[in-house]
Order: C-alpha cells, then sequence, then structure tokens
C-alpha cells in the first residue's frame, strides 16, 4: 500500500535532492503542499501540487510544467510560483505559454505574458486589457520590393515634373506680371503727370480754389489768400470769393471823394455762404471809401455800429458766425 507523506515545510537551504516513487505508474504517491522558503538548489524535482518559493531559486536543469498524473525525473508540478529572484544559467531558451486568442487564461491579471499562434505576436496583459508586443510577418519578396520601388521612382518622377512645370508657368506669370507691373508703371508716370498739370491748373483758377475752401474743416492752411481786384461802385459778398484778399477801387478814378463803394452783405437765403467764410477788403483808390450794408434779417457786428472805410489803404475784414450774422472789424469809421 502506498504512503502518502505529510505536509512538508522546508525552511532551510537544500541541494540536489529527488523525491520519487517506486510503486508503478498507478500508484503515484501523492504528496502533500511542499514549501520553501530559503533558497533551493535543484537539478531534478518531482511535486503533484502547487510548488510556492518565497526565496531565490536557481534551476541548473530543465523546468517542465505537466499535470499531476505525469510522473518525469524533472520537476512535475501543476502552478509554480515564485516570489523572489530567479535566476536561469542555462544557454537555452525560456518557452512561454501559447495559444490561440480564444485560449487566453480567462482570469487574466497584469504583467501575464504569452505568444499568440492566431496573431504570430507575443503579447503581454496590461491594465489596458491584452497588447501586441511584435508583429511577425512573412519576408517582402525580392519582387515586391522591386515592384514598391518601381512604384516610388514613378512617383518621384511624377512629383519631378510637376515641380518642373509649376516652375515653368511661375516664370511665365512672373514675366506678365513684370510687363504687367511695367506697363502700369508708365500708365501711372502718364496719370501722376495729368494730375500734377490738373492741381497746377486747379491752382491758377483761383475761383475754383476758393469755392472748394468753405474753412469748415479743421487744420486747413493756405500759405496766403489769392487777390481779387473790384472796380466797380458797388459789389455783393459771394460764395466763390472767401478767402480772397480783396483790393477795391472804384471805377471812375477822377471821381470826387464823396463816392462810396456799396459792399452788401446778402442773406442766406439770398446767397448761401458756409459759416466761417471769411473775406478781407482794403481801400485802394483815393477818392471813393466803401460801405457795408446789410440785407433785411442779417446782423452785422462791429465796433459802434460802424460800417465804413474812409480812408485810402485802410481794411476790414468781414467773417460770417452764423446762418445770417457776420463779425465786421478793422479800420472802421461813421
Amino acid at each position: 500500500m502506498p504512503q502518502r507523506l505529510a505536509n512538508v515545510e522546508l525552511t532551510q537551504s537544500f541541494n540536489a535532492w529527488r523525491v520519487r516513487t517506486n510503486d508503478t505508474v498507478d500508484f503515484i504517491n501523492q504528496l502533500a503542499n511542499t514549501t520553501g522558503v530559503a533558497q533551493v538548489t535543484s537539478a531534478n524535482a518531482t511535486f503533484t501540487n502547487i510548488i510556492t518559493l518565497s526565496g531565490n531559486s536557481t534551476f541548473s536543469g530543465n523546468v517542465v510544467t505537466f499535470a499531476a498524473s505525469v510522473v518525469n525525473t524533472n520537476i512535475l508540478s501543476s502552478n509554480v510560483k515564485i516570489s523572489g529572484n530567479l535566476t536561469m544559467t542555462s544557454t537555452g531558451a525560456v518557452k512561454v505559454p501559447s495559444g490561440t486568442t480564444a485560449q487566453r487564461d480567462a482570469h487574466n491579471s497584469v504583467g501575464h505574458f504569452r505568444y499568440n499562434t492566431s496573431t504570430s505576436t507575443f503579447e503581454g496583459y496590461t491594465v489596458s486589457g491584452w497588447i501586441q508586443f511584435q508583429s511577425i510577418g512573412s519576408a517582402v519578396s525580392n519582387s515586391t520590393f522591386q515592384s514598391a520601388l518601381a512604384n516610388t521612382n514613378a512617383y518621384i518622377a511624377s512629383v519631378s515634373s510637376t515641380v518642373t512645370s509649376n516652375r515653368n508657368t511661375a516664370k511665365s506669370e512672373l514675366a506678365n506680371t513684370n510687363a504687367y507691373i511695367a506697363s502700369n508703371r508708365n500708365t501711372a508716370k502718364s496719370e501722376l503727370a495729368n494730375t500734377n498739370a490738373y492741381i497746377a491748373a486747379t491752382a491758377a483758377a483761383a475761383p475754383v480754389l476758393a469755392s472748394n475752401n468753405n474753412f469748415t474743416s479743421t487744420n486747413q492752411f493756405r500759405l496766403g489768400a489769392p487777390v481779387k481786384t473790384t472796380t466797380s461802385n458797388s459789389y455783393s459778398l459771394l460764395a466763390a470769393d472767401a478767402g480772397f484778399y480783396h483790393r477795391l477801387n472804384y471805377a471812375n478814378t477822377t471821381a470826387s471823394g464823396s463816392t462810396t463803394i456799396g459792399i452788401t452783405i446778402p442773406a442766406n437765403s439770398t446767397t448761401s455762404i458756409p459759416i466761417g467764410s471769411e473775406y478781407l477788403f482794403v481801400r485802394t483808390g483815393s477818392n471813393s471809401a466803401f460801405q457795408f450794408s446789410n440785407a433785411a434779417g442779417v446782423i452785422v457786428n462791429s465796433d459802434g455800429g460802424k460800417l465804413r472805410v474812409r480812408y485810402q489803404w485802410q481794411t476790414a475784414v468781414c467773417k460770417k458766425v452764423a446762418t445770417d450774422e457776420w463779425d465786421l472789424i478793422g479800420s472802421l469809421s461813421t
């Protein structure tokens, strides 16, 4: 009758030990759980249950996992757990578990490693699930490589042709652009010349220049008021004459000194003159004074209500300050 060993706890190191049975295969001794807490060095060991090694383990022989019903002179075990370091001195290889995707362990945990025969890759289990470490494919044939290289060369040639075509197009467009710039430059020169001529003509046409200057804009600047000479016995302010230096003299130079030139300040309803318009008058004749008079509804502000320029080379300035209100200042007399 085969004997059953009780639980054995190995608390010290042991070397080159061997456990086996003299009974036939049908009567294998069932060994109890064996726990080795110190270093275990072994060439061959037979276990039929879980082996737990909490210290460093050194195996100089083969390590093979079998089902509990198989007898072998190497380690016989269903599970091997090593909590310490594992040193292997063999120059061979370690065979890891392998199988199809469907054969993966149902109870996976982080750190599991296996070879997947369905995908021909090594895989490991992480917090994100199974991941492949390496994809093993068939070697690329020489003909496939040559075909790919030919396609690459054709693509490069196509790109080079496109670049050349685009470069030629760019050259053509650049040439057209240069011609366009040259043409526009000549046009611009012509237009500039016309503009300069227009400015010169406009500056010479004093009435036009005066009519465009209503003195309502800020920062207006003029080098000097243009001169306007009036030889008449009467004059009424016009919008086009604003900003002029008016030289007044009676037409009949032989007339007596009592002859007077009348200057009328019109109502805005009759002659619309912009507010801010200003007129400078100077008496040039020795025989004729000039007298300002306002149309009905027009207010003229002057020193003591004076409206007359009595003597030669005296001046007066008339400026519109409201719709029908003017200021009159200068060498005024009654």
